[in-house]
């Protein structure tokens, strides 16, 4: 929904995993023509939305901007490992850090013309703006109890849609590849998405 790079090639990872899970898993060749169908469809502007999210910025490769934004979330995060640096601490730390590693051409100034940061990593921000306390408690949700409470009652659950809760794991794979490079809860589609794999879990 983003058609962010992170989110392209999330979804493209999902996709394959569940080809190999569908074909050589489940040996079910017969699906084979559909998935060929939607590979012809969505592929081209898939391949394009990669092609150019990949590309060059004024300053520099984005992604190197990435890295180094990387880089300033694990400085924050080891600067205020407990509590975090908060939400509205993510600019001037990276703002310090970026003169501190003589990088400031990288900055981006927002509205009120301080730098305005993007981990461009759900873990790494979390981990930055709300410390262990509460960033490891994210992590731990995502990774964890979401997986934890799907595996422990899907087989237990048997209505109409069973057959069909193989598949939501690849959702939750999607979004845990698409959080290693983007910050993805700042946003609605974010938040959207957090609620509703929550929701397909319980």
């Amino acid at each position: 929904l983003t058609q962010t790079r992170g989110a392209i090639l999330a979804t493209g990872v999902a996709h394959i995993l569940l080809v190999i899970y569908i074909i050589i898993l489940k040996k079910k060749i017969k699906y084979l023509t559909v998935i060929l169908i939607v590979v012809m469809v969505l592929g081209k502007d898939f391949g394009n939305g990669l092609i150019n999210g990949f590309g060059h910025r004024k300053v520099g490769p984005s992604n190197d901007l990435r890295v180094l934004f990387w880089k300033a979330s694990i400085y924050g995060f080891e600067k205020h490992p407990v509590i975090g640096v908060g939400f509205g601490g993510t600019g001037p730390l990276f703002e310090e850090y970026l003169i501190k590693e003589k990088k400031v051409e990288y900055a981006v100034a927002n509205y009120s013309g301080g730098v305005h940061g993007n981990s461009h990593n759900e873990y790494l921000a979390g981990l930055m703006r709300y410390g262990t306390v509460v960033g490891g408690y994210l992590i731990i949700y995502l990774l964890g109890l979401i997986p934890y409470v799907y595996f422990k009652n899907r087989k237990k659950i048997d209505d109409e849609w069973n057959k069909y809760y193989v598949f939501l794991p690849f959702t939750f794979i999607s979004f845990y590849v698409s959080a290693l490079t983007e910050t993805v809860l700042v946003s609605k589609t974010g938040n959207i998405l957090l609620v509703s794999i929550s929701i397909m879990a319980v």
